[in-house]
């Protein structure tokens, strides 16, 4: 641990000092008992009791959270929707290239959700107002594609270099037509602006976006805001049925909605026409909760994790029936206990904020996470630089590729666009200085966790903005039946 530590000094002195003097900002560095109680908890073993960060700790998340938040609104989101930025130089002055546009819808609604929270928290205007250049995002999304509420990746002027630098090649070029990549064309807006959109389609950038408009349409508190995301869930809704509950992109790629998404999907139809949706969301519901609680990735596509809690998330919080909701939640808990030992506060944050009329799970795991993490989650810019190794890891080969067989602590993954979106077992990957990421993936947990409590306000007082407060011992007691849990099973 000791020459970790020392490599971990001298790393962090070379990119933040002489050797790049722009490079990531220092990140302040976990206590060896602090680093003990996340790597236990990765073994799914005892590492020792959590100890709350210090007040000034706590102001230091909260600096970064403000600090993301500026940057996306300067650099991270074109035309209301969320980009990596590759720069030209070192000097910040020029974006040669927008990149992973390929998640842009994605993180778009998981930025809408962290913002619809953040307002929750906060009562603030500048969240209302970033909330209503989201969704200018949104419905250039809805609007541009090949068919009015199709979900497209991402859509931007075809004349903006920087934007045709990703897609120009984005699905590899097409030699039928120059310009262009395989999987992006060529559209016009509403005022006749010619317009590229990025084939989209998937389930997962589904619910992300059904996630965000829901929390929007709940708490924001201007009328015409909530309007907006109520036209936007009724516009998706309309083309999934009409496509016959697929994802069809009209260029001949179609994908099937589970019943979890369709579930999810007419959930937030209910709460706009419960006269039209009630009832199908109902029954659907029913159909739901027949088959076994989904089985999480650990050594593959892990992005479809974070749609089974982003679904599962709304049920448990929203559902009005008190039946439904407790059996959600208890799918939703089954599935945390599974995915602990993956270190990801996204889970934590996810599962800690969905009970909303219930006393929350005292979690000592989801705690330690989401503290301990966002933590060491460096301040803004987030580069893609190297991760730190580990020379404890222990490997495994899974898929074709090797992957440690325990998560990784946060500085020994590789830098990603929306971090918790890569599977914490993996420790390689590209690197590219010049390419920031937008941090979307630190606001919408530390968010989440302000909102249930788990990260307290800078003062350090015990309440929520729900009101909630948490018991001065972490019992570990919940809401949920005693009767035992049987997780899910795991997928390589």
């Amino acid at each position: 641990m000791n020459l970790r530590r020392i490599w971990i000094c001298w790393w962090l002195s070379f990119v933040c000092g002489g050797g790049m003097a722009w490079g990531q900002n220092a990140v302040p560095a976990l206590t060896e008992k602090q680093d003990r109680v996340l790597r236990g908890l990765a073994r799914d073993r005892f590492g020792g009791r959590w100890v709350d960060l210090t007040p000034a700790q706590l102001g230091e998340l909260r600096k970064r959270a403000d600090g993301y938040l500026d940057l996306q609104r300067k650099w991270h989101l074109p035309w209301g929707q969320v980009a990596s930025v590759r720069f030209a130089d070192t000097n910040r002055s020029t974006i040669a290239s927008y990149e992973a546009l390929d998640l842009g819808a994605a993180q778009t609604g998981y930025l809408l959700g962290a913002l619809a929270i953040r307002f929750n928290v906060l009562r603030d205007a500048r969240s209302q107002t970033e909330i209503s250049n989201v969704l200018n995002g949104v419905e250039l999304l809805l609007r541009s594609g090949p068919k009015p509420g199709y979900l497209p990746s991402f859509v931007g002027p075809a004349d903006n270099a920087a934007y045709q630098a990703f897609y120009s090649k984005y699905g590899g070029p097409d030699p039928q037509r120059p310009g262009f990549g395989r999987l992006a064309f060529p559209s016009k807006d509403t005022n006749g602006t010619p317009l590229v959109w990025l084939v989209g389609g998937e389930r997962d950038q589904y619910s992300a976006l059904n996630f965000g408009l829901s929390l929007v349409r709940k708490g924001a508190r201007d009328p015409a805001l909530r309007e907006r995301a109520e036209r936007a869930t009724l516009k998706i809704l309309d083309r999934v049925i009409a496509d016959g509950w697929r994802l069809d992109d009209g260029q001949g790629r179609t994908t099937f909605i589970t019943q979890e998404l369709k579930t999810a999907l007419l959930f937030a139809g209910a709460t706009v026409d419960s006269k039209k949706f009630l009832d199908a969301y109902k029954t659907n519901a029913v159909a739901l909760l027949e088959q076994p609680a989904p089985s999480l990735i650990r050594f593959g596509n892990y992005a479809a994790n974070l749609a089974h809690f982003a679904n599962f998330y709304l049920f448990s919080r929203s559902d009005p029936d008190d039946g439904r909701r407790l059996q959600f939640q208890r799918i939703l808990t089954q599935m945390w206990q599974t995915g602990e030992v993956d270190l990801n506060p996204f889970y934590a944050a996810f599962y800690e904020d969905a009970f909303l009329f219930e006393e929350p799970p005292n979690s000592s795991g989801a705690q330690s996470i989401l503290q301990g993490i966002l933590y060491s989650f460096p301040p803004p810019p987030r580069r893609s630089l190297p991760p730190v190794p580990d020379p404890t890891m222990v490997r495994l080969t899974a898929n074709g590729r090797e992957w440690s067989r325990h998560a990784l602590l946060l500085p020994e993954r590789p830098v990603a666009p929306f971090q918790w979106m890569q599977s914490p077992h993996r420790f390689d990957g590209p690197i590219d200085p010049l390419l920031e990421h937008p941090g979307v993936d630190y606001l919408l947990p530390f968010w989440m966790g302000r909102d249930s409590a788990i990260i307290q306000p800078e003062d350090a007082l015990p309440a929520s903005a729900l009101g909630r407060r948490r018991g001065a011992t972490n019992s570990g007691v919940t809401n949920l039946p005693t009767a035992p849990i049987v997780a899910p099973k795991l997928t390589p």
